[in-house]
């Protein structure tokens, strides 16, 4: 099982396409889309059935491998939400640390980090998805093409993308490694 941590603007559509193209595995994508305004209780209960059920049927798809993606800061996750569905056996977050470092023991799932190395570039494809209020990436889903040709970009707001996106991957960084 594998959960992928990611942000806006990172392919992580394409990865669970390609992904759930294999005959072995599912992926779920967005998988908390539904329950965006629900609270923190609703969506890791969510979470946590998605694993739990696919862990004892085996998926009906009978695919192996099962696994979603999210953005943990869009749902208001915390890393401490979710160290219970990574290491099923802790009930505290003391468990949690004795689990990962002095014993040793393997996670139950495994935590995929999708980031961008260039941060300008993400922003960029952000700011236009934004503008144009629709997130196809794939030029031929593009309607009009020509918003996409000579574009006059408002600086101070990419400017603002750019720093928000940096520090948002610094935290999922942050996020996910406080998981392994």
């Amino acid at each position: 099982m594998f959960l992928v941590l990611k942000l806006p603007r990172t392919g992580s559509t394409m990865l669970g396409d390609v992904l759930d193209s294999h005959p072995d595995i599912s992926c779920k994508k967005e998988i908390l889309n539904h329950l965006k305004d629900s609270d923190i209780k609703d969506k890791l209960n969510y979470l946590y059935n998605f694993y739990s059920n696919n862990l004892k049927v085996k998926n009906q798809d009978k695919k192996q491998i099962i696994g979603c993606t999210i953005n943990p800061f869009k749902y208001k996750l915390e890393s401490d939400n979710l160290y219970q569905l990574i290491y099923p056996v802790c009930q505290t977050k003391i468990q949690f640390w004795l689990m990962k470092n002095l014993l040793k023991i393997k996670p139950r799932i495994k935590i995929i980090v999708l980031l961008i190395k260039n941060v300008l570039r993400q922003s960029v494809s952000l700011y236009l998805a934004k503008e144009r209020n629709k997130w196809e990436s794939s030029l031929h889903l593009i309607e009009n093409q020509d918003i996409l040709r000579k574009k006059e970009f408002d600086l101070e707001q990419l400017q603002n993308i750019v720093f928000l996106l940096y520090e948002k991957s610094t935290k999922l960084t942050q996020f996910a490694y406080s998981l392994t």
